[in-house]
């Protein structure tokens, strides 16, 4: 996939396995009601934060995964469209 090739290559760090977490993740929060879908931008942004917070897996600390949206989600009404249960969901479609 080419989206998982450039997360592996522009995310110093990034273990495999997360890098394909944070892609599946992201699909899927495509397919959501959003205003403004996220971008490779904010998939390299969230990828970026989630390393810097030392996940190697989004099931590790759901806290964490959902603050770092903010990331990945850049309206307010895009933040609240996937409150923590939509997020979990997401998550178990991702891993």
């Amino acid at each position: 996939d080419k989206e998982l090739r450039i997360v592996a290559a522009r995310v110093p760090g990034i273990e495999q396995a997360l890098a394909g977490q944070i892609v599946r993740f992201v699909q899927a929060v495509r397919r959501e009601d959003l205003k403004k879908k996220p971008g490779i931008a904010e998939t390299l942004d969230w990828a970026r934060a989630l390393v810097g917070m030392e996940l190697t897996d989004l099931r590790t600390d759901p806290a964490a995964v959902q603050d770092s949206l903010l990331c990945l989600l850049k309206t307010r009404e895009d933040q609240q469209a996937l409150p923590p249960e939509v997020t979990e969901r997401l998550v178990g479609k991702a891993v």
